[in-house]
């Protein structure tokens, strides 16, 4: 950890469910072991800074001495705290210094994978044996035994989503009579015509695989389920259109509506089976000639903002309306897939952000993003499941904003939703 994550972790900050703070204390297995417990059960886990003290109700970054700051030995604190928590936690220690040069222990407490952890034994007046632990907030932040059905259901909740996960990455996916159904939609799309002018570009690809047949019974129902799940912010998504023309329209096809637009600025494709599956071919608008100014030229460039955050956050707004209006049930996979951009620069592209320094350059020629989802997870958090899927897509042009930035610029956009 630098000064600088530091000094922003504890600058104008108070406890919270995720960040405690202790004063100038040497380790001590027992006192902090209720703190394990409880921020590995709560989402995002949570961080403990030492040499923060408590005066007068207000924080105050003192720093820790150096008999102190060795007592924190990452090796003899997890052996130490296995006597207490079942499953171990998993923790990270850092020892940063701040801009005055004052010595600060800070430990970072992962999510439990699995399993919540559950105290193991009984410490007179600190914890209980076979309790769950959880940073409850009826009055001031602490750590305590779960005493609430809202946190219960949280902990619940998470530990069957990340069942789920684990059994997907195991190859527990789609059954195998749904994947042959999704490759024949896939092999069927056309291979002239408005895609193969979208495939000259760079474009994106977007793929929703149900878990299971949807079983939708008509084509209007499906019009229906789109129209009510498009989302409305700068242009529509998918693009639904209200004026069907030579250049734009909506189509009843063989098991599945088709939708598509083609202007100077605007070019997209998209299909909707009767079983769930969907399918979006839309070109970058950088490439449509839509974004200015024209330099960098067209063509050379992704602009981060247009072309990754917000269409990105769009999908994920979409997926949760259709989660919402009744499907994917069971779960759905999500892919999506940034093509034909070897070579180019990311490109900050308006005033929401300080220009790069450096060039970032896109090294590979298709990123490629999957996640398993539960439908709870999509109600849940959308914006947090974009936020990952960005920061995936912004490492391949090695350029590794904090998750935090990226979740405010997501939230912004989202706030502007019809």
């Amino acid at each position: 950890m630098t000064t600088q994550e530091l000094e922003q972790l504890i600058e104008g900050q108070t406890e919270s469910p995720n960040l405690d703070f202790k004063a100038d204390i040497p380790w001590d297995d027992k006192a902090f072991a209720k703190d394990f417990l409880a921020m590995s059960n709560i989402l995002d886990g949570g961080t403990i800074v030492v040499g923060v003290q408590e005066v007068d109700e207000k924080f105050v970054p003192v720093g820790v001495s150096g008999a102190n700051r060795n007592s924190y030995k990452k090796d003899v604190m997890r052996d130490q705290l296995a006597r207490f928590c079942d499953p171990s936690p998993e923790f990270q220690v850092d020892y940063p210094t701040d801009s005055a040069g004052r010595h600060f222990v800070v430990i970072r407490i992962a999510p439990f994978r699995d399993l919540p952890l559950i105290s193991r034994i009984s410490i007179t007046g600190v914890i209980v044996a076979h309790t769950l632990y959880y940073r409850n907030t009826d009055k001031r932040v602490q750590s305590a035994p779960v005493s609430n059905s809202n946190d219960l259901r949280d902990i619940i909740e998470r530990a069957a989503r990340n069942l789920h996960r684990r059994l997907s990455d195991l190859g527990y996916r789609l059954d195998r009579g749904m994947e042959q159904v999704f490759e024949a939609n896939l092999a069927a799309l056309p291979t002239e015509g408005l895609l193969a002018k979208i495939k000259e570009a760079a474009y994106w690809a977007v793929e929703f695989r149900p878990a299971e047949d949807q079983k939708i019974s008509k084509l209007q129902e499906a019009r229906q389920k789109i129209q009510s799940a498009t989302v409305r912010i700068d242009w529509p998504l998918p693009y639904y259109s209200l004026s069907p023309g030579i250049n734009e329209g909506i189509k009843n096809l063989e098991g599945f509506i088709e939708g598509f637009v083609q202007h100077s600025y605007q070019f997209e494709l998209w299909r909707f089976y009767l079983s769930g599956h969907f399918l979006m071919f839309c070109m970058l608008r950088e490439d449509a000639g839509l974004l200015y100014p024209s330099s960098p030229a067209e063509r050379t460039f992704v602009n981060m903002f247009t072309s990754v955050l917000d269409f990105v956050v769009e999908v994920m707004l979409f997926l949760q309306r259709l989660v919402a209006g009744g499907l994917y049930g069971s779960g759905v996979e999500l892919q999506v897939t940034l093509h034909n951009i070897q070579g180019r620069e990311l490109n900050m592209g308006d005033s929401r952000g300080i220009p790069f320094y450096n060039q970032r350059i896109a090294d590979a020629n298709i990123i490629r993003v999957v996640r398993t989802l539960t439908a709870d997870e999509v109600k849940g958090d959308a914006v947090g499941i974009a936020t990952g899927i960005v920061l995936q897509v912004l490492d391949s042009f090695n350029y590794n904003p904090s998750e935090d930035f990226i979740r405010r610029a997501l939230e912004g956009h989202a706030q502007r939703k019809r």
